[in-house]
């Protein structure tokens, strides 16, 4: 089986996106969690609880490659923390479950490559993504987000699962912007 497993990591709500690409299936799923107290223990419980579950996701979906959006790094300096610590705790954890290396997809690459647009806010990526992708049942942002980072791994495995303009294309030819 050919997998490809897209993560958009939020400390709200981490979207995740599965596209089996031998047979088509999909799967979407958003993780929510709750806000922590600030203490080192209340952060790492709410962090830990992201990490597992999106590695149990992992784990089930048997992924060949898994697309991970790049961590946010303009957010203020607490909340960054934990926003990187998080993401970097989430792609150790799955980099051994894939076959191929963990893709790391900037922000503004995401947006473009969903919207054509790399400045598209997050309504706009979530119309775009519902009118592009069909097969996917699209409940959110994060959703919307992560099938586009799935959507970016299966054209780079060579199975593109869209046909979009090539505004939407250029995404791929910038260098992480």
């Amino acid at each position: 089986m050919t997998g490809v497993l897209g993560i958009d990591w939020s400390l709200t709500g981490t979207g995740l996106a599965w596209i089996n690409l031998d047979d088509g299936v999909t799967d979407t799923c958003t993780i929510r969690t709750w806000p922590d107290d600030g203490t080192v223990e209340g952060i790492a419980r709410r962090v830990t609880h992201i990490a597992d579950q999106i590695e149990a996701w992992a784990d089930l979906h048997a992924d060949d490659l898994v697309v991970i959006e790049g961590p946010v790094t303009h957010a203020p300096s607490a909340h960054r923390s934990k926003l990187l610590g998080g993401w970097w705790e989430t792609a150790i954890r799955v980099a051994p479950l894939t076959d191929d290396p963990v893709m790391v997809v900037a922000p503004k690459t995401r947006a473009k490559y969903g919207t054509g647009n790399g400045n598209a806010g997050k309504r706009s990526v979530l119309a775009a993504v519902r009118a592009n992708y069909p097969r996917f049942t699209i409940r959110n942002d994060n959703e919307a987000d992560a099938v586009v980072l799935a959507a970016i791994g299966a054209r780079s495995l060579g199975s593109p699962i869209d046909d979009l303009p090539a505004s939407h294309l250029a995404a791929l030819k910038t260098k992480g912007k």
